[in-house]
């Protein structure tokens, strides 16, 4: 299905060649660690040209292509030169903003005069739109994800590491069957949590300090991405308002999320309360992002965003407020669009304390 409506909308090309592990996991289910490519021509078989390592990985997995086997980088190159000259293709459809120019040229280099046409952004529309299995194993990493959250919560106090909480929501986060983090785990504590990626360190957490909790998994190769704000012991009423403001603004812009909404208008609906509280210029990265095989990838939840919203996208809603020398705020939710509204896909709960 996938396959005939990337073919459906490629416009006049006459193939497409496909390098990035993402886009080929989604048109195969085939999740390649080494290098291979898809061949697609528009009304022929399609084909993937896999190395020798994952040959025998690739045929349990991979229905409905041809799969040619290159046992060395050379025969990469010639196995693209003779599709190109069998098949006739004048035409291809290739990722412009993931092909290197030592690939491009090392293709063209043994092949007939051709076309090079871009197709990045039409396979990002197109993949941001999730099937019903696609929303249901986003779903599960949500799932998982909200139990690391919870346990991280837990962890949080006096005297313990930031790299210390990030590995008790890791090992949780392993045990209910996440295969990895889809992004370096956050935990940021202190003067630190006004860092919006500061990673985890060594540092000790302390009472009164803010903590940004941000974790996301890899289940079946779909990501997830939650954030919380917590603090160790009783809030300050200047943390406390700090809280409520983001925790406001997130609420604000959600209340907009429909199908056809520009999604710039969701971010500036957010951006905009959080400049009438006072703290505008803290407010230093987009609303959101969509999420799904790549923890960031198409729309773009931004003020300068020119993607409108759809049934079916699934993209973060992430206001945050980041003060230096006092301390950062972030309250970070999945969304997925449905024809009268959103629904929100996570459930962990939204306190300071």
């Amino acid at each position: 299905m996938k396959l005939k409506e990337l073919r459906d909308i490629i416009g006049d090309v006459d193939a497409l060649v496909l390098f990035k592990p993402e886009n080929i996991f989604y048109l195969s289910s085939f999740f390649s660690t080494s290098f291979m490519y898809l061949f697609i021509p528009r009304d022929d078989t399609p084909i993937a040209v896999v190395s020798q390592l994952e040959f025998e990985a690739a045929k349990s997995t991979i229905k409905d292509f041809s799969i040619l086997e290159a046992k060395k980088q050379e025969d990469f190159e010639k196995t693209f030169s003779n599709l190109q000259k069998d098949l006739k293709i004048k035409k291809l459809g290739f990722e412009e903003d993931f092909l290197t120019v030592n690939v491009k040229e090392k293709l063209e280099k043994n092949s007939e005069a051709f076309d090079f046409v871009p197709v990045s952004n039409i396979i990002k529309k197109l993949r941001s739109i999730k099937s019903r299995s696609e929303i249901e194993t986003i779903q599960k990493a949500v799932k998982i994800t909200d139990v690391g959250v919870k346990r991280a919560i837990e962890a949080i106090t006096p005297g313990v590491k930031e790299y210390e909480v990030a590995a008790e929501a890791e090992y949780v986060m392993r045990k209910m069957g996440s295969s990895g983090t889809s992004f370096e785990t956050i935990i940021a504590s202190g003067y630190r949590s006004a860092f919006p990626h500061a990673s985890c360190s060594d540092r000790k957490l302390e009472n009164g300090d803010l903590v940004v909790i941000d974790l996301g998994v890899r289940y079946k190769n779909y990501c997830s991405d939650i954030s919380r704000t917590r603090t160790v012991g009783s809030p300050s009423s200047k943390q406390e308002r700090l809280f409520q403001t983001v925790l406001n603004a997130q609420q604000k812009a959600l209340e907009i999320i429909r199908p056809g909404v520009k999604a710039s208008e969701v971010d500036e609906v957010a951006r905009g309360l959080i400049k009438k509280e006072g703290y505008g210029d803290f407010f230093v990265h987009s609303f959101g992002h969509g999420i799904g095989i790549e923890v960031h990838e198409y729309p773009s939840i931004s003020s300068n965003s020119t993607d409108i919203i759809e049934a079916g996208m699934v993209f973060t809603a992430e206001p945050g407020v980041y003060i230096p020398d006092f301390g950062g705020c972030r309250i970070e939710d999945m969304v997925l669009v449905r024809e009268n509204g959103y629904e929100l896909l996570t459930n962990s709960p939204r306190f300071l304390y």
